[in-house]
């Protein structure tokens, strides 16, 4: 894709103690972990469940999809990541 130069690391189920996307405590983990503010975080998803979850948590969304009816509540929407 193009964007490992983006990334500082990948954060696994296995660090949420298998707590999967949408739950929350695998995002708060991850904020926790790494020290920040989910309003300064953007979360990149193809399932609407799990970005409606990190909306919750204010961060920003973009959802990629081939669907031309967006949510209001989503930030962005692009076809594809590369």
């Amino acid at each position: 894709l193009g964007i490992r130069h983006f990334l500082s690391e990948a954060f696994s189920i296995e660090a949420t103690n298998m707590n999967p996307k949408p739950s929350m405590i695998g995002y708060r983990k991850l904020l926790k972990a790494h020290r920040l503010e989910a309003a300064r975080c953007v979360m990149v998803e193809d399932s609407l469940s799990n970005l409606f979850a990190a909306r919750r948590l204010g961060m920003k969304t973009i959802w990629v999809t081939r669907e031309l009816n967006q949510p209001n509540w989503v930030d962005a929407r692009v076809r594809r990541l590369y």
